[in-house]
């Protein structure tokens, strides 16, 4: 429960920095409207993590690849980097 509330609060809390970055826009921009609309800010920003969190997800798999102990060759299972690619496939 405390980490949906969390995740609200910090919804509540981006959208308001959306806001925030929208006024600063028309502010700067010479005919007063803004030139970038919250719907192409909320994608750059889903575009953004989702890039992140599969990069992150990427390099922990080759940190394991390239370790002393790479899994999978002293009895452990085979497809463990298939297995480890899925979830990183389903985030983009």
């Amino acid at each position: 429960m405390f980490s949906v509330l969390l995740q609200e609060a910090f919804r509540f809390l981006y959208y308001k920095l959306l806001r925030k970055a929208i006024k600063g826009l028309v502010a700067l921009s010479e005919d007063g409207c803004s030139p970038v609309s919250v719907q192409q800010m909320a994608y750059v920003a889903g575009m953004g993590f989702g890039l992140m969190s599969g990069a992150f997800s990427m390099i922990n798999l080759l940190a394991d690849a390239l370790g002393p102990g790479t899994i999978g060759i002293h009895g452990d299972s085979q497809l463990y980097f298939l297995t480890s690619a899925l979830p990183s496939l389903t985030q983009q």
